[in-house]
């Protein structure tokens, strides 16, 4: 913990917890650290909603929408539960905030390849499947 770098007061003791996790990030790995943990969750966002809009392109077939639609809201509502209870527990390096990025950036590509192909088939059953 690098708090007590920051506490200059020190009125409350030494090894204190923030309990914040954007301010974790951003005492632990600095300003480039924060700015990239807060960006992050922005382009994530982004992608997220882009991939909602895109759930309506006739292009995709009915069952290839409605995933791509409740999967996009899911991450959406996760990383929403995350950004509120990260305000108050510090939990920055919680290893499924990480698996969430990771689920976005698969969702995104998954979305694209099923573009490319006119998604006219089902659902890939397998990675390699989806990968192809």
């Amino acid at each position: 913990d690098r708090y007590d770098d920051y506490d200059t007061l020190k009125l409350y003791g030494p090894r204190r917890a923030v309990h914040n996790s954007f301010l974790q990030a951003l005492t632990e790995a600095g300003w480039l650290g924060g700015a990239t943990f807060v960006g992050l969750f922005l382009a994530s966002t982004v992608v997220l909603l882009r991939l909602r809009r895109g759930a309506d392109d006739p292009r995709l077939s009915g069952e290839w929408r409605h995933f791509q639609w409740t999967a996009a809201n899911s991450l959406l509502a996760s990383m929403a539960a995350f950004v509120v209870g990260g305000n108050f527990i510090s939990m920055a390096y919680n290893d499924l905030t990480w698996v969430t990025f990771g689920l976005v950036a698969a969702l995104d590509l998954l979305a694209r390849g099923a573009l490319e192909r006119g998604a006219s088939d089902d659902l890939p059953q397998n990675p390699s499947a989806a990968a192809a």
